[in-house]
Order: structure tokens, then sequence, then C-alpha cells
């Protein structure tokens, strides 16, 4: 995001819930080739020229990474070979910088064929993602005044033995801020989700306590209680005869 709004996003992330994946991600287009991004017409017309906008949101936030998905594996004699969906960084760090996607999943600079960027998928790791020199992405965050944060989410459960059995189940939720030359700053640790409040039963709507809980319901004097059931028959009868007439 634009570097002026460095600090509104950080205070908002210091409390924003980001468990769920609400926020702006790019799963994987089949609209367009790996080697025709970022400047080819089927990228072209698969985009939208304006910036990520949610209400949830206190700024326009951009997202750093593009991904591609290919699902014809005819030619390839071994589906390990090749990465079905693979990341790019975003357009405007490609042009700002003068990359190109050359061999698939790797990102180079179109002036001296250098590697900027990869993508790391390892089989047998749940780890798949992109992989940027950091002295490329801070030219580029210099240049463009651009501040990057990160949105963290995970869970954590207690599972029994031996049928795997999910017996606790905590959502967490965090946010880290980018640093040029250390680790990155921590906005939000991650934490468990906040829990929402369970919303009240609503209290009666008029004298004779319609929408009252059960629990009341119950403890109520007979008296009260006979009072309430003739007026459901009086609205009852209101109801039908309103009908008859349209």
């Amino acid at each position: 995001m634009d570097l002026k709004n460095k600090t509104i996003f950080a205070e908002w992330a210091k409390t924003a819930n980001f468990y769920g994946r609400w926020m702006p991600e790019s799963t994987g287009s089949i609209d367009f080739l790996w080697n025709d991004y970022p400047w080819a017409n089927t990228y072209m017309s698969s985009i939208y020229e304006d910036g990520y906008v949610d209400e949830k949101i206190p700024c326009d936030v951009e997202l750093t990474y593009e991904a591609e998905l290919q699902e014809d594996f005819r030619g390839i004699q071994s589906e390990e070979n090749i990465a079905s969906t693979v990341y790019a960084p975003c357009r405007d760090i490609m042009e700002s910088l003068g990359l190109y996607t050359a061999e698939r999943g790797i990102v180079r600079k179109s002036d001296n064929g250098e590697i900027v960027a990869i993508n790391r998928l390892v089989l047998g790791e749940s780890f798949h993602g992109l992989l940027i020199k950091r002295t490329f992405l801070n030219e580029y965050l210099k240049k463009q005044r651009k501040c990057l944060f990160y949105c963290l989410l995970g869970e954590k459960n207690l599972i029994s033995a031996p049928h795997y059995q999910i017996l606790v189940r905590n959502d967490l939720t965090g946010a880290a801020l980018y640093k040029e030359n250390d680790v990155a700053e921590m906005i939000q640790p991650l934490r468990f989700e906040p829990r929402e409040e369970p919303e009240k039963e609503p209290e009666g709507e008029d004298e004779y306590g319609l929408g009252m809980p059960i629990e009341k319901w119950l403890a109520m004097p007979k008296q009260s209680s006979s009072a309430i059931i003739d007026r459901l028959k009086e609205l009852a009868e209101l109801s039908k005869q309103n009908g008859a007439k349209e």
C-alpha cells in the first residue's frame, strides 16, 4: 500500500481479525499463461483497474503477487515436474523493476537475465510460495513509496488419537510489517481469534411479553401466562380476519 497509509493501516491491524481469508488474495487464474504475464492481451483483459476496496479495510490495499493456474498437463511425462499454480510479483513490481516471466516459476531481469524471484515448491512439504530477493523488493518499495504488511492466520487444534477427532479448535489471527533490513515488526502477535458475544434473547415487545425467553415464560404465574395466551388468540383471530378481507 502507499506509504502515506502506513499508520492508518497499522493502527487498524492491531485488533483486526484476519481469520477466514476474507482479505484479497490470488488463488490462480486460468485466463492467461505463465509467459503471457504481465504484458499480453490475455492477461490485460482479465484484470480490473480498480484497487481492492472493502468496507472493513480503512484504506486501499494492493496484492504483491499474481497467481497463474496451469490445469492442462498434457505433454508432461511426470506431473511432479510441473507446478500447477505458480506465483509472480504483482504487475506494478514487474513493470517498475523491468522483470519478465522466464522458465515456469522463475522471474528474471529483462536487461541481464538475473533471477529475481522463484517459486518454492518442494515435494512432501506444505509451504508453497514466492521468494524474491530482498534487494529488489527494497528497491521497489523505496522507488514507489510503498510499504508491505503481512496478514497472518492459522489454526491450533487439540486432536484425539487414534481417531483424529478435533476436540478443541482455536482460530488464529495476527499481522506484521515488513522491515527493509530486519525481521518483520509484529503489529498484532498471533493470537486466538476473539469470540463474538452471543446475541441476547429479545425481551418482550409489549406488556404481554411476546418474544419472551422460555425460562421467563415457565417462571411466570399461571394468571399472567393465561393472559398472554388470550392475547395470542386475539392476534390469531385478527390475522384470520385480515386475511379474509384481502
